[in-house]
C-alpha cells in the first residue's frame, strides 16, 4: 500500500472537486420563471389612435403594450370574446433637444423623446358579467420618455430610443390594468 502524501492529497482534492461539481449541478442555475399566473379576465386591444403628426408610432406602441399584456398573463381576444375593452389614444409625441455640442452650439447633441397616451378600460358590451377589475381611475394619461445621444460612445438612433420608450410605456399600462 502506497501512503504517499502527494497521492493522498491529490485524491482528496479530486474528490472535493467532484463533490463541488455535483453540488453545482444539483443546485441548478438559479433561473426562475417569473411569468404571472393567468388573470381572470381577457381584453380586446385595438391599435392605438394616433393624434400626433408622427406616422407609425401607434404600431410600435400597440405592439409593445400587447406583448407586455401577454407576458403578464392577460389574454388578448377578439372583441366579441373579451371581458373588457382596452383603448388608447396617443395624445402627444415630442422630440426636444436636451444638450448641444460645445464646439457648435447650433448642433443638437442629445434629444428627449416623450409620449403621452390616454388609456381607458371598460366592460365589453358582449360580456354578460366580466370578472370585476380592482378599482382604478378611469381614463388615465400615461407618460414615458427616453433620452438619446446623436454622437459619442452612447449614441443611438431615435428608433432605438422609441423602442425603450415603448417598453416603459407598456409596463406602466400593464401595471395600471393589473394594479389591485
Amino acid at each position: 500500500m502506497n501512503n504517499n502524501p502527494r497521492r493522498i492529497f491529490g485524491a482528496q482534492a479530486k474528490a472535493c472537486g467532484y463533490l463541488c461539481a455535483l453540488f453545482l449541478l444539483l443546485s441548478g442555475c438559479g433561473y426562475q420563471n417569473l411569468t404571472r399566473q393567468p388573470i381572470g379576465f381577457s381584453v380586446y386591444f385595438p391599435v392605438l389612435a394616433n393624434r400626433t403628426m408622427e406616422p407609425g408610432i401607434e404600431v410600435a406602441l400597440t405592439n409593445s403594450i400587447t406583448e407586455e399584456l401577454l407576458r403578464s398573463g392577460i389574454p388578448i381576444t377578439g372583441e366579441k370574446d373579451a371581458d373588457y375593452l382596452l383603448s388608447g389614444t396617443i395624445i402627444s409625441y415630442t422630440r426636444a433637444p436636451l444638450s448641444f455640442r460645445s464646439d457648435d452650439p447650433k448642433e443638437v447633441n442629445q434629444y428627449r423623446l416623450e409620449v403621452v397616451v390616454r388609456m381607458d378600460i371598460t366592460p365589453a358590451p358582449s360580456s354578460p358579467s366580466p370578472s370585476p377589475l380592482p378599482p382604478r381611475e378611469r381614463g388615465i394619461s400615461l407618460t414615458s420618455s427616453s433620452n438619446y445621444f446623436l454622437t459619442g460612445p452612447f449614441n443611438r438612433s431615435e428608433a432605438a430610443a422609441l423602442k425603450t420608450l415603448a417598453s416603459d410605456l407598456a409596463k406602466k399600462a400593464t401595471e395600471w390594468i393589473t394594479r389591485e
